[in-house]
């Protein structure tokens, strides 16, 4: 993996803090936090904070309109510290006549302008995610009330894979209160089918019911709350 980051950036007017449109030093040095955090992101997976700037060291000023190149390398680590230097570039300016607001002249010869050494803290690797109980275990969920989803929602808080089967016109809790003011969605249902995934299908048709045996085939749970003789109606009983 490269131990390196660059990060380009155009200074403006928002930047300057001096006479002569000269760039605040502390902007220019947060700029350059910015391209090591990067690196440690890509080198640690994460962010991490300064601990502390070993070096700073000014050469060149910049101005609003000039393009900066800022260029961060791992130099090593050291008592759980990153050491990581970063080094600024000119690489091009306002030309003294500009034929248009955006022209710019790129310099051949790219001058130093600052060089920083920073310290950061070297994050902690991440633990793996534990595996919840029920996770590998797939259940199609038939449900619809409050008993029956109540119960799935259950499976899914344990890492069960739950498939909410709902009829094309949607379960009924949707339109139970309280509802959402900018959305309109309940959120009873939210509460009672989170963590589920959802599909709607017509049962009392023959494709609908092809789509669910093909799920049925894949499950290891079907849960069901219909009141006594509709599942064999509509032909999706456990017979």
């Amino acid at each position: 993996m490269s131990t390196e980051v660059t990060l380009r950036y155009r200074m403006s007017d928002r930047d300057v803090f001096y006479g002569g449109g000269v760039v605040n030093g502390a902007r220019s040095i947060t700029l350059m936090e910015d391209t090591a955090n990067r690196l440690m992101t890509k080198v640690y997976g994460n962010q991490s904070r300064c601990a502390k700037v070993r070096k700073v060291r000014l050469f060149v000023p910049c101005f609003a309109g000039d393009y900066m190149e800022y260029k961060a390398r791992l130099l090593g680590e050291e008592n759980g510290r990153a050491i990581i230097e970063v080094r600024s570039f000119k690489v091009a300016v306002i030309p003294e006549e500009p034929e248009f607001e955006s022209s710019i002249d790129v310099l051949e010869d790219p001058p130093l302008s600052t060089v920083c050494i920073f310290e950061y803290v070297i994050p902690a690797k991440k633990e793996k995610k534990k595996a919840k109980a029920l996770e590998g275990l797939k259940v199609l969920d038939l449900t619809h009330a409050y008993n029956g989803p109540f119960c799935t929602a259950l499976l899914a808080d344990n890492g069960a894979e739950v498939i909410k089967i709902e009829p094309l016109t949607g379960d009924q809790s949707r339109y139970w209160p309280p509802m959402d003011d900018n959305s309109g969605e309940s959120g009873f249902y939210a509460f009672i089918n989170r963590n589920k995934k959802g599909v709607t299908l017509n049962l009392k048709t023959e494709k609908g019911r092809e789509i669910f045996y093909d799920l049925v085939r894949e499950a290891d749970v079907v849960v069901e709350n219909f009141r006594v003789g509709v599942t064999k109606k509509l032909q999706v009983d456990y017979e």
